[in-house]
């Protein structure tokens, strides 16, 4: 927000622009030269914000949606990409807000995804990247306490599954019930869950539990980066822990299918 001045007004759109197109570059991981459309109530109208017909609608208008769509000069790349903002006039200020952009600038790990297709298997309703987007997203507005809501989330899920499809039944009948406390559940799954000895995960969950209910945000905004590495490094060694798994068995089934091939031969 900034003093009702189009000559800010410009420079701060052209500096998100920028922005915008230097993350571009940085996703498809090489130098890039982007060709700029720029549209006002999604009607065509320039390439260049510094356009005087562009410049006498801002300063005209105090509402407004503009619409940035970019293409990449390097013809291996057929996608557009796009930015909307929303820019309201308020008195003597100007606001800028961020309303979408196209491809997600936030990019998911494939342990993450992995996990989320995991997790979609067993029909559950809200998804791991769901939760893993939203953390990141309450973060980036500065909500740290919704990011600890949507990571506890997270860690609840994952012990869940682990739960389900690593215990026995009669561990896992008392996994579920309900008298069963977080310290318990952990202790019953704490096989499965890398680096249990190292990591007190008790201590993570209880930590994520004050975050959400009693530590103050800027303490939980101190913290959030050890919170959010924690539950990623946890993921990727399950993850890696399974594709290791799944490499072996299809090494042992392969192993077995030529001994069987030679035998009968």
């Amino acid at each position: 927000m900034f003093n009702d001045d189009l000559d800010k007004l410009i420079p701060a759109l052209q500096e998100i622009q920028t922005q915008q197109l230097d993350a571009y570059s940085d996703i498809i991981k090489r130098n890039c030269t982007f060709n700029t459309h720029i549209a006002l109530l999604f009607k065509d109208f320039s390439t260049n914000i510094d356009d005087e017909y562009i410049q006498c609608y801002l300063k005209n208008n105090s509402n407004f949606y503009i619409h940035f769509s970019f293409t990449n000069t390097d013809k291996r790349d057929n996608l557009i990409y796009s930015l909307l903002l929303y820019v309201e006039k308020n008195k003597e200020n100007y606001k800028i807000t961020k309303v979408s952009s196209y491809p997600s600038l936030e990019i998911i790990p494939e342990y993450i995804c992995d996990f989320d297709k995991k997790l979609n298997n067993k029909n559950e309703k809200t998804l791991f990247v769901d939760n893993y987007k939203k953390a990141i997203q309450s973060a980036k507005k500065g909500l740290y306490a919704g990011a600890f809501l949507y990571i506890r989330r997270i860690f609840e899920k994952m012990i869940n599954y682990i739960a389900e499809t690593k215990l026995d039944e009669e561990k896992k009948s008392n996994y579920k019930n309900k008298k069963t406390k977080m310290e318990d559940k952990l202790k019953l799954i704490k096989n499965y869950i890398p680096h249990y000895e190292e990591i007190s995960y008790k201590n993570f969950y209880s930590i994520l539990s004050k975050g959400i209910h009693t530590l103050p945000d800027e303490t939980c905004k101190e913290i959030y980066i050890i919170v959010k590495e924690t539950i990623e490094m946890t993921t990727y060694q399950i993850y890696k822990e399974d594709k290791e798994n799944k490499r072996i068995s299809k090494i042992q089934s392969s192993l077995s299918k030529i001994m069987n091939q030679n035998q009968e031969a």
